[in-house]
């Protein structure tokens, strides 16, 4: 026995020395490839080279390669993951280019496909993201889902006419019989589509991040916008969507942000969550009323302050998924008979939520359509429900009691899980399968009354009903044993069981609750004999029926639209207007201003009989400056005269500039100097004595005189010199003022 061991041992050294290290996401290793073998035949799922340009090798470790794989590390790999790899050519030994096979290789922009690939499968190109073409041959007879997905520079997906599964339209892929429309490429520089009449079926994120794309044409031979068919599609500004629709999908125009315009027709029955967020249709908030979003006849949001009893208004068609999610003071809710599909977690998270009125046109409440409302008591779900969607009541704590009709049929998983508060419940004859979780942790039943309907009970049905002690079946004991009853479900199996029951009979008497205008009403149901109690017959609320009266505004005053109701007296306001302000005129003079007292000016206002009024400051003088500039004989000075008033004054005097005599003549302003008979420039009594030794010496015959005088000893002026002449200069200097430097005699010209 111990050589045996020692035999084993040495046999597994010799087979551990041969291994070779395989780096992850390969099985085997050739030189710069990793791959995988199955079935005598060979899988490339990784590159470890370095090439740009790549040939994938037919046969590798002698095994013919067939198919294309990807390697795992905290995520899928394709081949070529993180290499800087651009262009591949793929063998034609390949006959599948299978799930991931170059996901995530951003540098990968051509790729040959040979016509030996009858399979693309699943994202095999996810994430490509310069990728700008690809090529499909005719042998290709199966492509997966979300092949091209996220390949953001894919203009096109060319198709050989030849292929008899796939076919493109400008670019776009088709199914041969052109009933599904799969893919427009993200990179697509098509601005309009029109979708053909064959097609049926628009695959989900078929035009995502489709940006260049203003407008699509919809044929009505369409029935279901699925999820994320338009997502981010940021140029669409409006579509309108045929009758034929019945669905509209998660997100289907999520981020639109320039779709200002949808048309939503009455044959919508189901709109889940997010169809419209972040478009600009949505984002205009003019488009509220009252916090509530409506496209056509369909209530698409709420905003979650809205609060209090809520009525939603009749001839609302559907209530889109998470409409009301989070609106967490929202007391109660009237749903109008005209509602035939409640959303999926449209009262998600409403907290205080304590009572719902659900109109009797209904047929799906949806999956958590009213999860975590742990306030609300009790529901009674009118005969038109067929189904109650998966969690529809999770964790409604304070459910004690829920009236299911005949006509549900569908009780989705969890659909009453975790309603710690509730003590019993009948399953209608309706029913045939109870779901998994449906009831789970409910620890306050004590009871359920199941019919012989019932086929299937799913895994943890009742699992943690602590208190159930009682199960009521209205079929026998061998009926029941024929249920196929999932695990975890001990506290059902384990309870009492009341075969062939027969529910009792009760005698109700009525109480009617008439509606109001936010509350509806409703008739309760009580047994005289049992006191079981419920509420049917549920009316919608009356609501409001408003008045209104328009208050104008005024000047200083916004105006308004007040609505009264006429029933209960409520009342708001509502086209809020602000104030006119004044429309004053021109200002006019009360106090005119002058230049050294202030003034005052007023003027009235148009509309209303406001005044206002301004004070005027005094203008103060403008004086204007007027400059007399001094001669020989008089002094200079400044005149200023003030422009607005007239006032004046003088200043800044200077004295006469006097004469400048040469030759008897002042060379400033050319006066002459009479009776300078010496021509010294100064007139005195020597020009006295030397004009009368002019006139001692004058010789008549020659008329000339021995003495030289000067032309001004003419002293007035008259042409000639004589006695005169000295008789004026005597006066002159007798008259003369030597403080004043003038004579109050005159000399030349004599008047």
């Amino acid at each position: 026995m111990r050589k045996r061991i020692i035999t084993l041992a040495l046999a597994m050294a010799v087979i551990m020395s041969t291994l070779v290290v395989v780096p992850v996401g390969a099985d085997y290793t050739s030189g710069d490839w990793g791959y995988k073998v199955s079935n005598g035949k060979a899988a490339i799922n990784r590159y470890y080279g370095s090439a740009t340009k790549v040939t994938i090798p037919s046969e590798i470790g002698g095994y013919p390669v067939t198919w294309l794989s990807y390697w795992y590390e905290n995520g899928y790999r394709g081949i070529f993951y993180g290499k800087s790899t651009t262009s591949v050519t793929i063998p034609d030994s390949v006959t599948e280019i299978g799930d991931y096979a170059f996901y995530g290789c951003t540098s990968l922009t051509s790729v040959s496909i040979p016509n030996s690939v009858t399979l693309i499968g699943s994202r095999a190109f996810f994430g490509c993201t310069s990728l700008t073409s690809v090529s499909i041959p005719d042998s290709v007879t199966e492509i997966g889902y979300e092949a091209f997905f996220n390949c953001n520079k894919l203009t096109s997906i060319d198709v050989d006419p030849a292929n008899t599964s796939y076919k493109s339209i400008e670019g776009i892929l088709y199914t041969k019989d052109g009933a599904t429309l799969m893919v427009c490429p993200v990179g697509t520089k098509l601005t309009s589509v029109t979708i053909p009449d064959s097609v049926t079926t628009i695959d989900d994120h078929a035009f995502y991040k489709c940006t260049s794309l203003t407008s699509v044409s919809i044929p009505d031979s369409v029935t279901t916008i699925v999820d994320y068919t338009f997502y981010n599609c940021t140029s669409l500004t409006s579509v309108t969507i045929p009758d034929s629709v019945t669905t509209i999908g998660y997100e289907a125009f999520y981020n639109c942000t320039s779709l200002t315009s949808v048309t939503i027709p009455d044959s919508v029955t189901t709109i889940s969550y997010d169809a419209f967020y972040n478009t600009a249709l949505y984002n205009n908030s003019s488009n509220w009323q009252d916090n509530i979003l409506y496209i056509g006849k369909h209530l698409i949001a709420a905003k979650t302050d809205i609060s209090g009893a809520y009525s939603i208004k009749p001839g609302t068609l559907t209530i889109a998924g998470i409409a009301f999610r989070y609106c967490t003071s929202l007391t109660s809710v009237t749903i109008p008979d005209s509602v035939t599909t409640i959303g999926e977690s449209a009262f998600d998270g409403c907290s205080k939520l304590t009572r719902v009125t659900i109109g009797n046109s209904v047929t799906r409440i949806g999956s958590s359509a009213f999860e975590g409302c742990s306030k609300l008591t009790s529901v009674t779900i009118p005969d038109s429900v067929t189904t109650i969607g998966s969690d529809a009541f999770y964790k409604c704590t304070s459910l004690t009691s829920v009236t299911i009709p005949n006509s549900v049929t569908t009780i989705g998983g969890s659909a009453f899980s975790s309603c710690y508060s509730l003590t019993s419940v009948t399953i209608p004859n309706s029913v045939t399968s109870i779901d998994d979780y449906a009831f789970s942790s409910c620890t306050s039943l004590t009871s359920v009354t199941i019919p012989e309907s019932v086929t299937t009970i799913g895994s943890s049905a009742f699992n943690k009903c602590t208190s159930l002690t009682t199960v009521y079946y209205t079929g026998t004991q061998d009926q029941w044993n024929a249920i196929s009853i999932g695990s975890y479900n001990d506290p059902l199996t384990n309870a009492s069981k009341v075969y062939n029951y027969i529910p009792p009979t009760h005698n109700y008497t009525t109480v009617v609750t008439e509606p109001t205008c936010t509350e509806g009403g409703y008739t309760t149901y009580t047994c005289s004999d049992c006191g079981d109690t419920y509420n049917a017959d549920y009316t919608s609320a009356l609501g409001h029926n408003y008045s209104a009266t328009v208050t104008a505004p005024t000047c200083t005053t916004g105006g308004y639209t007040t609505h009264i109701c006429s029933r209960c007296r409520d009342t708001y306001t509502s086209n809020e207007l602000p104030a006119l302000g004044h429309n004053f005129g021109e200002w006019r003079v009360l106090i005119p201003v002058t230049c050294e007292s202030a003034g005052m000016e007023m003027r009235g206002c148009t509309r209303c009989d406001e005044i206002e009024t301004r004070n005027v400051p005094a203008l103060g003088h403008n004086y204007v400056a007027t400059v007399t500039a001094p001669t020989c004989t008089t002094g200079g000075y400044t005149t200023y005269v003030c422009s607005h008033c007239g006032d004046s004054y003088t200043s800044d005097e200077l004295p006469a500039l006097g004469h400048d005599f040469e030759n008897g003549v002042c060379k400033t302003c050319g006066a002459i100097n009479y009776g300078d008979a010496n021509n010294d420039g100064v007139v005195n009594s020597k020009d006295i004595i030397l004009i009368r030794k002019y006139i001692a010496n004058y010789d008549e015959e020659s008329e000339t005189s021995s003495v030289e005088v000067s032309f001004c000893a003419d002293a007035n002026a008259n042409g000639e010199i004589t006695s005169k002449d000295v008789t004026l200069l005597r006066r002159y200097l007798a008259a003369y003022d030597e403080t004043t430097g003038t004579s109050t005699v005159a000399l030349g010209p004599q008047s």
